[in-house]
């Protein structure tokens, strides 16, 4: 049963790529400019870096023609790996990047915007409060980390 659930994901997940890359294939040639892939990935609420996203062009793109093609893309789809991160291996990732005491269940929100705008892709400090608001996750300076984990696996 959980295998069918996941096929018809990956089914929906196709079938919206299918749409999308005809929004993008703005004169109906069959290809898309390879600068939109990134936008095109996120579209479809995949979180590619800019690493990753610059990977994916060379390979959807081998020849350096600046543009691809709807197989291509469907092909790149179906070879991203699945979701498969429980709330409980988010909760202790975040505990283990954020927090030096890898055991609490907190986490300090001044620590955790400075992580955030410092480590990986770092982002700008009005993203993080966007996000902490949009959450609404600070108490007292500190931020739940199951609580944060959990929203951020079902937003």
């Amino acid at each position: 049963m959980e295998k069918e659930q996941h096929e018809d994901h990956s089914d929906e997940l196709l079938n919206e790529a299918k749409e999308l890359f005809g929004l993008f294939d703005k004169n109906s040639e069959g290809s898309v400019d390879i600068n939109e892939l990134g936008t095109m990935l996120r579209g479809l609420n995949l979180s590619p870096t800019e690493e990753e996203v610059n990977n994916i062009k060379k390979e959807i793109d081998p020849s350096d023609s600046g543009k691809f093609n709807q197989d291509a893309f469907l092909e790149i789809i179906r070879k991203r790996p699945k979701e498969t991160d429980t709330i409980e291996d988010l909760t202790k990732a975040l505990a283990f990047l954020v927090s030096e005491d890898k055991t609490s269940s907190t986490i300090d929100a001044e620590e955790f915007k400075k992580f955030m705008t410092s480590k990986g892709e770092p982002l700008q400090s009005a993203e993080i409060e966007e996000v902490l608001s949009d959450f609404n996750i600070v108490q007292d300076e500190k931020i739940n980390i199951k609580e944060f984990a959990t929203q951020l696996m079902t937003k």
